[in-house]
């Protein structure tokens, strides 16, 4: 499905889904330009994720994403929540207009990010063990899309 992010707004729409799986799959294409420029170019943004509690505030699992400015590429890093803290780890770099497999799965004592080729694990704090739901695309941080963003956002269940 692809998602838009109209010029001036943070959401491509609604897309909390609830699932009892912990796990989220699938492929993710930035459709055409996707680069900007903004004062807070150091914000993130989403793409695709799962809660890991009632509120994904406190305790989620994300793929976010953000144009580096400097490289002309496409920044992908993991976004975790841990107890309210939201913590911004690099991951990858990837290019507009090609498709990658990414991954997120929540294991007992760590969560696992892969996109393409590349995994990172990371601790888990949550001793959730209930329903989720997903988390889709959203842009920013405190900024709104400086103009229209398509991703292109295949979910395997």
């Amino acid at each position: 499905m692809v998602y838009k992010i109209e010029k001036g707004n943070h959401r491509a729409g609604w897309f909390f889904r609830f699932t009892r799986k912990n796990k989220i799959s699938g492929t993710i294409k930035f459709l055409g330009d996707v680069s900007y420029y903004i004062n807070l170019q150091k914000d993130s943004n989403k793409i695709v994720g799962l809660s890991d509690g009632i509120h994904h505030h406190k305790h989620s699992a994300r793929i976010g994403w953000r144009f580096d400015a400097s490289r002309r590429e496409i920044e992908i890093m993991t976004i975790t929540y841990k107890k309210g803290i939201r913590f911004i780890n690099h991951l990858c770099y990837c290019k507009d207009n090609e498709e990658y497999a990414y991954e997120i799965i929540i294991n007992k004592g760590y969560y696992v990010y892969r996109f393409d080729t590349n995994i990172s694990i990371v601790p888990r704090l949550s001793r959730w063990n209930c329903f989720r739901y997903t988390l889709g695309v959203y842009f920013g941080g405190k900024e709104p899309a400086p103009k229209s963003i398509y991703i292109k956002l295949e979910i395997n269940e």
